[in-house]
């Protein structure tokens, strides 16, 4: 990574030269020391994904670091609307929506506090499908941030075409600690017949296919009478 320099609000100044793996040409260099907001690419996010087309402003910012006030290229994203509040003593923005999850005050409150939130109707970017996960607040970069952790057990939003209700999932989730299991009505199997069914979680055995956090969702069928 190299360097330029030019004039920015009328102070000679000397910043990176690249940003995301794209190197910025003269024009560019110029462009962004007038004060403008250019879109560039390919960039190549900490992720790995690859977009073209991306804006990026000269800008000062705090450096996670030191705290210190630096100028940089930065990306110009428009900021999306977020609870802001305290964790572990740092100021920290959480977005009022995630992958298609809108996040309500009190999730928020749970987040800042240390606490978890289970959420089953993210949506995937890829593929569209729902899936879930837990949020909960951890560290990137050196600083506290929203973080998504999928290796955990979360009873599902639905199960064989059936629907769960709130009263369900709760009931569901206290399985985990022994409690008996639930009897489920409505399923429907893949021949498209109706079946009932005493659902629990149990911890995992080798060889589960759905299993995470050591544990999956088991499944009984009630005694006939």
């Amino acid at each position: 990574m190299g360097t330029m320099t030019g004039n920015f609000k009328g102070e000679d100044v000397t910043v990176h030269d690249s940003i995301g793996g794209h190197t910025f040409t003269k024009d560019e260099a110029d462009r962004l020391f007038a004060g403008e907001t250019i879109e560039v690419g390919p960039i190549t996010f900490a992720s790995g994904q690859t977009r073209d087309d991306v804006p990026v402003h000269l800008a000062y910012y705090e450096d996670r670091k030191t705290g210190e006030e630096r100028l940089g290229v930065e990306y110009a994203f428009e900021k999306r609307p977020s609870y802001t509040g305290e964790y572990q003593g740092a100021q920290v923005s959480v977005p009022k929506e995630f992958n298609g999850h809108k996040i309500t005050d009190e999730e928020a409150k749970t987040l800042f506090s240390g606490g978890h939130v289970d959420v089953r109707d993210l949506k995937s970017k890829k593929t569209g499908k729902p899936y879930a996960a837990r949020l909960q607040m951890g560290e990137y970069n050196g600083r506290p941030s929203l973080r998504m952790n999928l290796d955990v057990f979360i009873v599902p939003a639905a199960f064989c075409g059936h629907a769960f209700t709130k009263d369900e999932i709760r009931a569901i989730e206290k399985t985990m600690d022994g409690g008996d299991g639930v009897l489920i009505e409505g399923l429907t199997g893949q021949s498209g017949k109706e079946f009932s069914a005493i659902l629990s979680v149990r911890d995992a055995r080798p060889g589960d296919k759905y299993a995470k956090g050591g544990k999956v969702m088991d499944m009984e069928f009630p005694p006939r009478d």
